[in-house]
């Protein structure tokens, strides 16, 4: 019973890591290469987040931070694997 659980635990945190490697590739594909897509997309949000409009003025610094991450999240799961 307790293998099961701790199977269970494991798999559920790689989900959630892999769900956040994805959105970290493609929030720092957005940034780098389509961020008018980006802005277009959250332009109800922007009014919300005033963060957002330096996120777009420095892309690329942000995009490269965004790899960053999902290069962390992917070696933290193999390395937990």
């Amino acid at each position: 019973m307790t293998e099961l659980v701790k199977v269970l635990i494991l798999s559920g945190g790689r989900t959630i890591m892999m769900l956040g490697v994805l959105s970290s590739i493609f929030l720092a594909v957005g940034y780098l290469f389509v961020p008018g897509m980006l802005k277009s997309l959250s332009s109800s949000v922007n009014r919300i987040f005033e963060i957002d409009q330096w996120m777009l003025g420095h892309r690329v610094f942000v995009g490269v931070l965004f790899l960053l991450v999902t290069v962390v999240l992917v070696g933290t799961l193999i390395l937990v694997k």
